[in-house]
C-alpha cells in the first residue's frame, strides 16, 4: 500500500509501509567505490581538543538556553492574558462551586421527595395539560353566554365582553375553592401518628398531620364561592329572559351554573397537594440546575483556561 501525494517524498513515510519509489531509487543508486587502502590517525594524548569542537560544544550547550528564553518570550502574552483573567475567574469559579452545592441539595430534595411522596400522589401523570385546556373551555363558554346576553340587551361589544371576561373569570375562580375541600380530604387519608412515620417522612410531617382547625373556615369560603356561581347564574337568567323569554333564560342560567360547578369538578380532580409539593421541587431542581449550567460557561474561566495551556504549550 503506497501513500498518494502530490509532492514525492524525500524519505521514508511513516505513514505507509514501504519507502517511496524516489527514496528507493536513490538507494540503489548508490555504488561503493573500491579503495586500495584505508588508514585512521588516533589523535595523541597529548593533543588537547580543536576550536571548532570547542566552538560546537559551546553551542550545544547554549541551545537550552536559547530554547528556554524563546519560551519565555513566545509564552509571554497568554500568561499575561491568565493573570488578567484571574481575579473574574476566581469568582466566577467561586460563585459555580456555590451553585453545584445548591443544585446538588435541590436535586436531592427533588428525589428524596419523590420517594417518600411518591406512593401518596393521587393525580395521574401528564394531567396538567387536559386541566389548563379544560379551565380555557370553561372559562370561553361563560364568556361567552355573557357576552351574548349583554350584546343583545343592547351593551356595545367592547363593554360586553369586558363584562364577560370579569364575570367568566370569578366564575372559574370560584372554583379554585374547590382546592380547600380536595386537600382536607387527602390530608384525612395521609394521616399517620407521629410514630408511625419513618425518618424521611418526619422530614414532610406536615402533610401526614390530617385535617386542622381550619377547615371550619374552609367551609365558609366554599359557601362564598357558592354565591359567586349563583349570582352569575342569576345574572344571565335574568339578561336571557329579558331579550330571549323565559325558556332562553333558564336554559343559559342553567348553563352558567353548570359551568361553575365544572370549574369545581376541574380543580377538584386536579387537587393533590403532594404532587405538587414534588412538581415544585423539580422545577427548583430543574432550576438550580439551569443556572450551574450558565456559570459554568463563564467565559472568563474559559479564556483564562485556554490562555494557561497555550501557554505550556508554547514552553
Amino acid at each position: 500500500m503506497k501513500r498518494k501525494n502530490k509532492k514525492p517524498f524525500t524519505s521514508f513515510d511513516a505513514g505507509s509501509w514501504e519507502p517511496s519509489e524516489t527514496v528507493a531509487d536513490e538507494i540503489l543508486a548508490i555504488n561503493l567505490r573500491p579503495v586500495d587502502e584505508a588508514s585512521v590517525v588516533v589523535r595523541p594524548d597529548a593533543l588537547d581538543r580543536f576550536y571548532v569542537e570547542e566552538l560546537v560544544a559551546k553551542k550545544a550547550e547554549a541551545q537550552p538556553l536559547l530554547w528556554d528564553a524563546a519560551g519565555e518570550a513566545a509564552a509571554r502574552e497568554p500568561e499575561a492574558e491568565a493573570a488578567e483573567l484571574g481575579t473574574a475567574a476566581a469568582v466566577a469559579e467561586h460563585v459555580t462551586a456555590e451553585q453545584r452545592e445548591i443544585a446538588k441539595a435541590a436535586r436531592d430534595l427533588y428525589e428524596l421527595a419523590a420517594r417518600v411522596l411518591g406512593p401518596c400522589t393521587r393525580r395521574p401523570a401528564g394531567e396538567k395539560v387536559p386541566y389548563n385546556l379544560r379551565f380555557a373551555a370553561i372559562l370561553g363558554g361563560d364568556v361567552a353566554g355573557v357576552a351574548g346576553a349583554a350584546i343583545l340587551l343592547g351593551e356595545t361589544v367592547t363593554l360586553g365582553l369586558l363584562q364577560a371576561i370579569s364575570s367568566g373569570t370569578a366564575a372559574v375562580t370560584s372554583g379554585l375553592i374547590a382546592h380547600e375541600v380536595k386537600d382536607s380530604r387527602l390530608a384525612r387519608k395521609r394521616q399517620k401518628p407521629i410514630e408511625d412515620l419513618t425518618k424521611d417522612e418526619r422530614r414532610f410531617a406536615h402533610l401526614f398531620q390530617g385535617g386542622d382547625s381550619g377547615e371550619r373556615i374552609a367551609k365558609w369560603v366554599v359557601g362564598g364561592a357558592l354565591l359567586i356561581g349563583t349570582c352569575i347564574a342569576g345574572s344571565i337568567f335574568a339578561l336571557r329572559t329579558t331579550t330571549e323569554g323565559s325558556t332562553a333564560g333558564w336554559a343559559f342560567g342553567l348553563l352558567a351554573a353548570a359551568v361553575a360547578l365544572a370549574s369545581w369538578a376541574n380543580v377538584y380532580h386536579y387537587t393533590d397537594e403532594v404532587a405538587d409539593l414534588i412538581d415544585a421541587r423539580r422545577s427548583d431542581s430543574q432550576r438550580e440546575a439551569k443556572r450551574l449550567v450558565t456559570l459554568s460557561h463563564d467565559k472568563s474561566i474559559a479564556r483564562r483556561a485556554r490562555a494557561a495551556a497555550e501557554a505550556i504549550s508554547i514552553r
